[in-house]
């Protein structure tokens, strides 16, 4: 059972979108048939061709200075007195409208009972063209210039309704303008239902063009709201969505709904199920969502002006630098904690520190070598049983050290920590032992370059090498 939407969509949609000729579009005038003037401008050329007009290159002999002069087609829709009256009357309110970011109109007038504006002439190219490789930021900047535009004819009462990367301007000065408000699909009014004009409408050329092989329909189609696709009122949040469908398709290198035909087009955009989005975008999160909120299929889910998208679009991103504070704040609570345990066991553990500490004293002596040996070996291993407590293996007296000497940095630490590398190395014959603790040995040199015990702690490298070099043969060091 098909649902309302598509019953409405089915009654808007052209008899021949399935399939069919294309309807062509007025012819545009040859060079020979260009007349010599409209009004007081001079032709000298053609710019281009639509569905509604042509657009012609003047010069304004008056103020000595070159314009692009819009003449609308005679269609049947535009050659009677009552809709050049409305479309001289919408011109009006577009020539009111002054902004950086829109294209100005100089005048607007009547020629062979046609109506014709003479506009600025900007000489540049279109947003389409100019934004083909350019990365996603300089991309979301300039289309926030166009929205800029957007939403001062929003501000002045207009709708565009027919936004998109051809109808916007970028001139060799760098400056964005978006033009051809509100004439492409010009209705009574932006809230009057289109159901009626609708077939007329889509049967322009830029509204019903061959498709692409890709499968993508070209022109006005692909920028239409589901509102107008159904016939429904529009208002500004229609050019908000176009606006939105044009931002995805610059950024993310595809059109957010496709279509095999217009009706299959128009079905996708109804349904409201934009085509999932590349995974490998560098488009920061918060953008992708308001390009998305763009393109909600109910307008009342859209933003709610063309200045809140554009707030979106421009809202900081949260700075990365924020996050650390937080990890130095967790780092330092995580070695105060340490500290204060390290402490506590200390105090419940001093007897027993002492017992190891005795324990190891005998180990020393009990060892295979020379008196001088033994003696130093027991101190060494008294010194670490005290840092270490509790019985706690030499490794962990080593690494205790070192933590310690990186919250602040004193020889004596780094000296601890080789010489308990130097006891496991000395009790077990440990090879990596032996070369942490040759290591520290010569990191504590370079740190007390004048210690009294130099001559020592190089006697003890000279021990240990053989044995952090492999040497099974090496004495006990």
């Amino acid at each position: 059972m098909p649902s309302s939407d598509e019953d409405a969509l089915e009654a808007t949609l052209p008899a021949s979108s399935d399939g069919g000729a294309t309807p062509t579009p007025a012819p545009a005038p040859t060079p020979s048939a260009l007349p010599d003037r409209i009004g007081r401008y001079e032709i000298k050329d053609t710019l281009g061709a639509g569905g509604m007009g042509t657009v012609l290159l003047a010069v304004d002999p008056v103020l000595g200075r070159k314009v692009a002069l819009k003449v609308l087609h005679p269609d049947g829709r535009n050659d009677n007195e009552t809709t050049r009256r409305r479309l001289l009357r919408e011109a009006q309110g577009i020539a009111q409208l002054v902004h950086e970011h829109v294209v100005v109109v100089h005048e607007i007038g009547t020629h062979d009972d046609r109506v014709f504006l003479a506009m600025e002439h900007v000489a540049g190219q279109t947003l389409g063209k100019w934004q083909v490789g350019r990365p996603w930021a300089e991309l979301v900047a300039t289309y926030v210039k166009a929205g800029r535009g957007l939403a001062a004819a929003h501000d002045a009462g207009l709708v565009h309704r027919d936004f998109k990367p051809d109808n916007v301007l970028i001139g060799d000065d760098g400056r964005v303008r978006v033009t051809d408000f509100g004439l492409v699909a010009t209705v009574e009014d932006a809230t009057t239902p289109l159901s009626q004009t609708a077939t007329a409408l889509r049967q322009e050329s830029e509204l019903v063009k061959s498709l692409t092989r890709t499968g993508t329909v070209v022109g006005t189609p692909r920028y239409m709201a589901p509102e107008q696709h159904l016939g429904q009122p529009i208002d500004a949040r229609a050019d908000q969505f176009a606006f939105a469908v044009s931002l995805y398709e610059a950024l993310f290198g595809q059109p957010p709904f496709i279509g095999a035909t217009y009706a299959d087009l128009a079905r996708h955009v109804v349904a409201g199920v934009p085509l999932p989005i590349p995974r490998d975008t560098p488009v920061p999160p918060a953008i992708r969502a308001a390009v998305l909120r763009g393109l909600a299929r109910q307008p009342a889910d859209r933003f709610a002006s063309m200045a809140a998208l554009l707030a979106a679009l421009e809202a900081p991103p949260p700075a990365r630098r924020r996050r650390w504070p937080w990890l130095v704040a967790v780092a330092c609570a995580a070695v105060v904690a340490v500290l204060i345990a390290w402490i506590l066991r200390s105090r419940d553990d001093a007897a027993r520190a002492r017992r190891d500490a005795a324990r190891a004293r005998a180990e020393v002596v009990a060892l295979k070598t020379g008196l001088r040996d033994a003696s130093e070996g027991a101190r060494l291993h008294f010194d670490q049983a005290q840092a270490a407590y509790a019985g706690r293996r030499y490794a962990d007296a080593a690494r205790e050290s070192l933590a310690a000497y990186a919250l602040k940095p004193m020889p004596q630490l780094l000296y601890n920590a080789a010489a308990a590398w130097h006891m496991i190395a000395r009790t077990e014959l440990d090879r990596t032992a032996a070369a942490a603790s040759v290591d520290l040995y010569r990191r504590y040199l370079r740190a007390a370059p004048t210690a009294s015990d130099r001559a020592k702690v190089e006697h003890a490298i000279a021990r240990l090498e053989p044995l952090a070099a492999g040497d099974s043969a090496a004495p006990r060091p």
